[in-house]
């Protein structure tokens, strides 16, 4: 999680006109029903203003925006 923030850190220092994108590959939790992307995003979206939060599954192929329901 500390490489996480310390990205997310870097993103904030970015112009304002920049588009920040971080991107996560799925990775899910064995025992809860909850990605490592959703998890982050859950956690720390106070600092995930003006970032796009993506997760890349590999298995099928697909990225998807991690946002609120």
């Amino acid at each position: 999680m500390a490489f996480l923030n310390q990205s997310v850190l870097y993103a904030l220092l970015l112009p304002e006109d920049t588009v920040k994108v971080i991107a996560l590959m799925k990775s899910e939790h064995p025992k809860r029903n909850e990605t490592l992307a959703e998890y982050y995003f859950r956690t720390y979206q106070h600092l995930l203003e003006n970032i796009v939060l993506l997760e890349v599954d590999t298995d099928l192929l697909k990225i998807r925006q991690v946002k609120n329901p």
